[in-house]
């Protein structure tokens, strides 16, 4: 979900950040700050990359 519109929110203008904020937090269930971290941060791994790097 997150990895999903992190490129929405990067190419939003400032009016609509609010918007995907508020989506996010509904969606995955965090605050506000947890959820501008998620969307501003590096990319959350996959299931399928998360086994991938477990194997190893």
């Amino acid at each position: 979900m997150a990895n999903k519109l992190r490129n929405a929110y990067r190419r939003a203008p400032k009016k609509e950040w609010g918007q995907i904020l508020k989506k996010v937090q509904e969606t995955i269930g965090v605050g506000r700050s947890t959820a501008r971290r998620l969307l501003i941060g590096p990319a959350v791994p996959t299931p399928k990359a998360l086994v991938w790097m477990l194997r190893f």
